[in-house]
């Protein structure tokens, strides 16, 4: 899979690198959705009820995140949910329609990125800020470690829904591609695969869950869809991560060699970590998201999605993001 190419550059670290960093918060204000099971269906399921609750967000400045190490177990965790091994669709209906309910969202998260190989190890960490809305546009600012902590942006990409601006601010220096092309590069995952995966998503999903309720098999058929494959092999378990317990959900996709794992906090519904996993070229590459805050219908400026050469500043044929 090209996505995971990517991440292969880093082969020339030779040691154990940590760059974690202390990171920023965002603020903004916004709506939440709380979710609700519906009466149950005349075809006796349970659907599924997005309901707009208003309310204002605030974020303490001085909260900051830590890099995490996942491990699986069977916990007893502090939840009034039974650990099963079966596939919890419900939480997952729940989970998927609060993911894409609203048409807009801030993300802020913290994108991680490991390798081992012949006995070689590497990590690295980049910041990411984006503001994603459906169905193509958005504006992300990725932070690579400076001295211990996040510095200014060291790339900041624009989608108008058309086309994307990538900028480099240090080399004064950007390039234009159209949307399709940029979302099928090595580099489209770097606005968060949450952020990707909402754009991807939000606009044959918002449809069919604005209509109301939605039964959880029918989750599963809108994946199959998605994913374009029959009889979809998600697998569903318990996980623990820093002493929290979530309920994570597997999806292997043995022709490209990946395994994508999204963690979802079970009393919320609400996605905490997106993975993928997989080997290539003999090394064993791991990527991460945690999600360290995420705001639906954040207020934006109008320009927000448009991106304005600073004076100076000259456009190239083509730029590569390299974080590396």
């Amino acid at each position: 899979m090209n996505r995971l190419q990517k991440a292969i550059t880093i082969f020339g670290i030779t040691a154990t690198v940590n760059a974690w960093g202390i990171i920023p918060s965002i603020c903004d204000n916004g709506t939440l959705f709380s979710i609700t099971t519906a009466q149950a269906r005349q075809d006796g399921e349970p659907g599924v009820r997005v309901k707009p609750q208003s309310r204002e967000v605030q974020v303490s400045p001085s909260e900051s995140v830590v890099p995490s190490q996942l491990s699986q177990s069977n916990p007893t965790p502090g939840i009034s949910r039974p650990l099963t091994d079966e596939l919890d669709v419900s939480l997952l209906a729940k989970t998927v329609a609060n993911f894409i309910q609203a048409e807009r969202y801030q993300t802020e998260s913290e994108m991680q990125f490991s390798f081992e190989a012949r006995g070689f190890t590497g990590q690295f960490s980049v910041l990411v800020k984006t503001i994603a809305q459906s169905p193509q546009q958005f504006r992300s600012e990725i932070y690579t470690p400076e001295s211990g902590g996040f510095g200014q942006p060291t790339y900041i990409l624009i989608s108008d829904g058309r086309q994307v601006w990538i900028y480099n601010p240090e080399l004064k220096q950007y390039a234009v591609s159209d949307y399709a092309e940029f979302d099928q590069s090595n580099d489209s995952f770097l606005i968060g695969f949450s952020s990707m995966l909402f754009l991807e998503m939000s606009a044959p999903f918002r449809q069919i869950f604005g209509e109301g309720e939605m039964a959880p098999n029918a989750v599963i058929e809108m994946l199959e869809s998605f994913l374009k494959v029959e009889d979809v092999p998600v697998e569903g378990g318990w996980q623990t991560l820093q002493g929290q317990d979530y309920y994570g959900y597997n999806y292997k996709d043995n022709q490209a060699g990946f395994t994508f794992t999204v963690l979802v906090e079970p009393n919320t519904a609400t996605v905490n970590q997106i993975q993928m996993n997989g080997k290539a070229d003999g090394m064993e590459i791991k990527m991460t998201e945690q999600i360290i805050r995420r705001v639906p219908s954040p207020v934006v400026a109008a320009d927000t999605f448009t991106f304005v050469p600073p004076a100076g500043v000259t456009q190239v044929e083509s730029m590569e993001i390299d974080i590396f």
